[in-house]
């Protein structure tokens, strides 16, 4: 990847991290999961893990809730501190 453009080429999204792992253990890519998904799976002895030093994952988290959240409110705004203090905040 470095020696290209730094771009990867997604053709296949899969859904669920068990199809994931199942693609790559047969050679059809790479995935990236949590070590606890990994240490779960059925077919962990048949994969290898890369450490990267110079890789950097964004992830952009979205609170979504109906217009009008009743007595939900409370818990949005509770919820919304509890993520936002526990994530750096970098505007889009």
């Amino acid at each position: 990847m470095g020696e290209r453009d730094g771009t990867l080429r997604v053709v296949i999204d899969a859904y669920g991290t068990d199809v994931q792992l199942r693609m790559v253990a047969s050679g059809r890519g790479l995935g990236l999961v949590p070590r606890s998904v990994l240490k779960a799976s059925t077919v962990r002895d048949e994969l290898s893990v890369v450490e990267v030093t110079d890789f950097s994952l964004l992830l952009d988290v979205w609170l979504v809730h109906r217009r009008q959240p009743g007595n939900l409110r409370k818990a949005l705004e509770a919820l919304s501190v509890t993520v936002s203090s526990r994530m750096e905040w970098s505007p889009s």
